[in-house]
């Protein structure tokens, strides 16, 4: 892991005690304008199946395009804002989107069979 911020490591230090988790994953999008691209998130949790990416303050503008083109193509991927909260908030807060992604699949399973 060369060149990590400080909140991407504090992040990658609270998330492998629990998982597996791999750095900068390649993954494939299109972006809003159908455009292919290759993005690296900042952390992959393979068992399960989700992503994260710590925010900086400084790129508020750019991780809100990110949110749109990760939900546009059903990339189930967590924003964690280390700056804006107390350690144990945004650790609380992983855990809360790790869930939330879950019910998201739970949900999107269930319209399958039915």
């Amino acid at each position: 892991m060369s060149k990590v911020s400080k909140p991407e490591l504090e992040v990658y230090n609270f998330l492998s005690k629990y998982f597996k988790v791999l750095y900068e994953q390649p993954i494939y999008v299109t972006d809003l304008e159908e455009r292919p691209r290759v993005w690296s998130p900042d952390f992959y949790l393979p068992e399960l199946g989700i992503y994260i990416e710590v925010c900086g303050a400084e790129r508020y503008k750019d991780y809100v395009y990110r949110k749109k083109v990760y939900s546009k193509n059903l990339i189930p991927v967590i924003f964690v804002e280390t700056y804006k909260y107390h350690p144990n908030q945004w650790k609380k807060y992983i855990f809360i989107g790790i869930m939330d992604k879950h019910k998201e699949r739970d949900m999107l399973l269930q319209e399958f069979i039915r």
